[in-house]
């Protein structure tokens, strides 16, 4: 089975669409400072036209609303996670999907100040937090894509469920990240992934995946005694 999942800045030609990649990511750039001065709430698109100077027709043709201004790089982690994936169809293992897993992680926590002013942001506002969410879940459709291979008895259910144990493992490194300076990111992705990846029932489904907020020793807690 061929990767066919298209990534999130696919369309007919590439090109034009890494040029609104860039234009997206530069008005990330010039505004981000501004968020995190004034706040989500207090900054408005008449600010952000004027501090990226480009006119609010542009602003709507590259974004559908300022809640998409702070996640719009994952459409970069995403493209080169997708590029890793395709690279290793032939080896549609776990450990290759949470390899391409794994270069999200260390891109969101390449910068530990970055990172720490990033979750602030996203904390302060429902609707960036709702944008985070939905890169998530574009990430994980991509790995559950990756890891379904009817030739070797994997169904589309399983690939799912071992997604979704995945990109759990992400969020919770890069949480405990953001809440102990002594953990190592990458590290505690490993671990956590090892961990949950280990489950085939719905209890990954149903714990782990709604419940990242907990301490990963509970998640398996709970797994073990649904």
């Amino acid at each position: 089975m061929v990767l066919t999942i298209e990534p999130a800045w696919a369309t007919h030609s590439d090109e034009p669409n890494r040029s609104r990649t860039a234009q997206r990511l530069a008005i990330r750039r010039a505004t981000l400072p501004l968020l995190i001065q004034r706040g989500y709430d207090a900054v408005t698109i008449e600010d952000i036209i004027g501090i990226a100077g480009i006119s609010r027709r542009t602003f709507f043709r590259l974004f559908g609303g300022k809640d998409q201004l702070v996640s719009c790089d994952h459409e970069v982690y995403h493209r080169e996670m997708h590029t890793y994936l395709l690279q290793h169809q032939g080896q549609r293992s776990i450990g290759r999907a949470a390899r391409g897993a794994a270069l999200i992680v260390d891109s969101l926590t390449a910068v530990r100040e970055d990172s720490l002013e990033r979750a602030a942001l996203l904390a302060s506002s429902s609707a960036l937090s709702a944008e985070e969410n939905r890169w998530f879940d574009r990430h994980q459709t991509t790995i559950a894509s990756f890891l379904t291979d009817h030739t070797n008895l994997r169904t589309t259910i399983q690939a799912e469920m071992t997604a979704a144990a995945i990109i759990t493992g992400a969020r919770i490194a890069m949480r405990d990240y953001l809440q102990h300076p002594d953990i190592s990111a990458p590290t505690r992705f490993k671990e956590a992934t090892a961990s949950l990846t280990r489950y085939q029932s719905d209890a990954i489904r149903q714990v782990a995946v709604v419940e990242t907020s907990l301490p990963l020793d509970e998640i398996l807690a709970r797994i073990n005694n649904p």
